[in-house]
């Protein structure tokens, strides 16, 4: 999959039954489109960047999308403490690397490990 860039591990001590779990991280740009908007098929070919309406983007149970123009603005603060790790990393990486026209992929194998009480 082109937009994979890796995995997160995480073990828990005072997990009962489970005590690992992994996540697989993908990293997807997208260019928001207003209502009214049609997709060109040719320009999703040409681009890394996907074009959607944020209305076709869901959330679940344990998350809510959101969207920031600006990096800075995602509420980092508000997370988990491991996504100041991965995501600032991630993040970065593609805004200094996005001037540079071969620019390397990021990959992540990381693990995290959570003691008792979630420290």
């Amino acid at each position: 999959e082109k937009s994979y860039v890796g995995q997160i591990h995480f073990t828990f001590e005072d997990w009962k039954d489970n005590r690992a779990m992994k996540m697989h991280l993908f990293c997807v740009f997208v260019n928001l489109l207003e209502d009214g908007d049609v997709i060109n098929e040719q320009q999703c070919n040409e681009t890394d960047t996907l074009p959607i309406h944020s209305s076709q983007i869901r959330g679940c149970d344990e998350i809510e999308p959101k969207w920031f123009q600006n990096a800075y603005d995602i509420p980092l603060h508000q997370m988990f403490a491991d996504d100041t790790v991965w995501l600032t990393m991630l993040l970065k990486h593609y805004d200094t690397s996005m001037q540079q026209p071969m620019r390397q992929k990021l990959m992540f194998d990381a693990w995290f490990h959570f003691h008792p009480g979630g420290a």
